[in-house]
């Protein structure tokens, strides 16, 4: 994504929990903690601290809380922000990009509790001008679909970003 300029958070992925481990000593915290497989929605911790973060990745990897899925992890910046996702599909000429929407993650009140995954969402979100995030969501779309039509490659995916706009 960086190679495209399209603004994303800081991350490194993991194969090798000790490796994870080392590299807790070398980021700022927050960091957000995700199992790189499928985990059901609740493979996403948000490890304010190293003691979390080890904690979190000795769980994920070693002791193999979510099976398969923690096997390999990524271990990425956290990004203050509202967090908003759509989903876009894309041919060599066309762009088609739903509403924007909200994923509310933190199961209790000011953010705080583990990762819900995706136990609610709502669209259109209600965050930011509406102008401000159309211009964030068509950067998106028209550089992710520039990339796709470099390599010829249809696309259909889910795009989040944190939305500045507020």
């Amino acid at each position: 994504m960086r190679s495209q300029k399209i603004p994303t958070a800081q991350a490194r992925t993991f194969s090798d929990s000790k490796e994870a481990l080392g590299y807790c000593d070398e980021v700022r915290f927050p960091v957000v903690i995700k199992a790189d497989g499928l985990a059901l929605g609740k493979g996403v911790v948000i490890a304010p601290d190293v003691a979390t973060a080890k904690s979190t990745i000795e769980a994920m990897m070693n002791e193999a809380r979510f099976g398969d899925a923690g096997r390999r992890i990524v271990i990425e910046e956290f990004l203050r922000g509202s967090e908003c996702s759509f989903t876009r599909s894309s041919t060599a000429r066309i762009i088609v990009c739903s509403n924007r929407r909200r994923d509310h993650k933190r199961a209790f009140d000011g953010d705080k509790g583990p990762n819900t995954g995706g136990m609610g969402a709502f669209s259109p979100a209600t965050i930011g001008t509406r102008s401000c995030s159309h211009n964030s969501k068509r950067k998106l779309c028209s550089r992710c679909c520039a990339v796709c039509r470099k390599r010829n490659r249809l696309s259909r995916s889910v795009v989040s970003w944190i939305d500045d706009c507020e």
